[in-house]
């Protein structure tokens, strides 16, 4: 990368250390920042809140809430751990809190233009705080191959695995090179599967 090009990312990055400006119509009573592995938890809650209220997502989950945010939080980890794609996370600037994050996969230059991914956990860590963790209290081991998929405890395996391969079409259908803008710089490697 040119030294023109480090410095207008550089310029564009500003100080809170994202590969891009951060929006003016965000309300400064917010801020985006990078993530962290231990922004799982706090991911997965969010976006369990975020599908609550539609059936067409909750008809396979479990009913125990805190086996789903421990499921959704290993699954949130695994993706962290994918050196194509970065997490950030929208927080309340008064508590902190996580009201919302974006995954984003990275340009075909992606590496080159915003810098080497820092893996964010070894295989074999444990997710922090999970609440999906079974009586003896130890969190369980993040799954560190994709493999088949293991429906959360208490949710409706059919159920889930139907909605798993219906969302598996829908990204094979949608998310294609040719449906994102006819965008030409896409690395198809980077497209989720």
């Amino acid at each position: 990368m040119s030294d023109k090009q480090r410095q207008e990312q550089q310029r564009i990055a500003g100080t809170n250390g994202l590969p891009f400006a951060i929006p003016g119509s965000l309300s400064p009573f917010f801020d985006i920042i990078p993530s962290s592995p231990q922004d799982a938890v706090a991911f997965a809650k969010v976006w369990l809140d975020s599908f609550a209220t539609d059936s067409r997502n909750t008809f396979w989950w479990s009913t125990d809430h805190n086996i789903m945010v421990g499921w959704i939080g290993r699954r949130m980890i695994r993706k962290m751990r994918d050196s194509e794609v970065r997490h950030f996370k929208v927080i309340e600037i008064t508590t902190g809190g996580v009201v919302a994050f974006a995954r984003w996969t990275l340009p075909k230059d992606g590496h080159e233009v915003y810098g080497e991914w820092i893996a964010p956990h070894e295989p074999g860590d444990e997710l922090a705080e999970d609440p999906g963790a079974g009586a003896s209290g130890i969190a369980s081991t993040v799954e560190i191959a994709a493999g088949p998929l293991v429906c959360p405890t208490g949710a409706d395996s059919t159920a889930c695995r139907i909605f798993f391969d219906a969302l598996g079409r829908a990204s094979n259908k949608w998310v294609t090179p040719t449906t994102l803008g006819g965008c030409s710089n896409i690395n198809p490697k980077s497209l989720p599967r």
